[in-house]
C-alpha cells in the first residue's frame, strides 16, 4: 500500500499563477516606494524555477546549490549575461531572495487522522512578500532601483514545503 504525500492531498495550485502573483505583489511594493515596476523576465524565471526545484527535490534551503553555485553562477551556466552598464559603472551579478513557505497553516489530528488547514494561493503570496519585506536584506533587493527585471520560481516538495526563488537583474 502506497502512502500519499502531503503534496498529493493538498489543493492544487497553478505554479505559474503563483509566480505571477508574487511578481505582481513585489511590484506593488516597489511602486509604493516610488520605484518603477520590474519586468517579468523569462530567462530569470527559468533560473529561479530550476533552483527552487533543486531545493525541493534535495531538501535544502540556500542561495548556493550543492555544487557551490550561487545565483550568478547558475545564471551564467544557463547562458544569462549578468553584466550591464549603470551610468558610469558596470554591475555584474544576479541578486536573489529565497523563501520557504508551506501549503498549510496548521494540522490538527482527530483520532490519529490529520486535518490540514490549507493556505490559499493569496495567503501564500502575501506571507511570502511580507516575509521578504520584513527582512532588511530581502527588502533591499526588492527596493533596489537599478534592478529592471526579475524572475520568480516556485516548487512544492512532497512534504508540503514551498520553495520560492526571486532573482533580480
Amino acid at each position: 500500500m502506497s502512502t500519499k504525500s502531503i503534496k498529493d492531498i493538498a489543493p492544487k495550485f497553478d505554479i505559474t499563477l503563483l509566480e505571477q502573483k508574487i511578481h505582481n505583489l513585489t511590484n506593488k511594493q516597489r511602486v509604493a516606494y516610488e520605484h518603477r515596476s520590474l519586468k517579468f523576465d523569462s530567462s530569470l524565471i527559468l533560473i529561479a524555477r530550476k533552483h527552487s526545484v533543486d531545493m525541493a527535490k534535495n531538501n535544502f534551503f540556500s542561495h548556493d546549490n550543492f555544487k557551490g553555485e550561487g545565483p550568478t553562477e547558475r545564471g551564467k551556466n544557463a547562458g544569462f549575461s549578468s553584466r550591464k552598464k549603470c551610468g558610469n559603472y558596470y554591475i555584474d551579478g544576479i541578486a536573489e531572495n529565497i523563501f520557504q513557505n508551506n501549503l498549510f497553516e496548521s494540522v490538527t489530528y482527530y483520532n490519529g487522522v490529520p486535518r490540514y488547514h490549507w493556505k490559499t494561493i493569496d495567503e501564500i503570496v502575501r506571507t511570502t512578500v511580507k516575509g521578504w519585506m520584513k527582512s532588511p536584506g530581502h527588502r533591499k533587493n526588492i527596493l533596489t532601483s537599478i534592478y529592471e527585471s526579475e524572475g520568480i520560481g516556485v516548487a512544492i516538495a512532497d512534504n508540503g514545503k514551498i520553495y520560492i526563488t526571486q532573482d533580480f537583474f
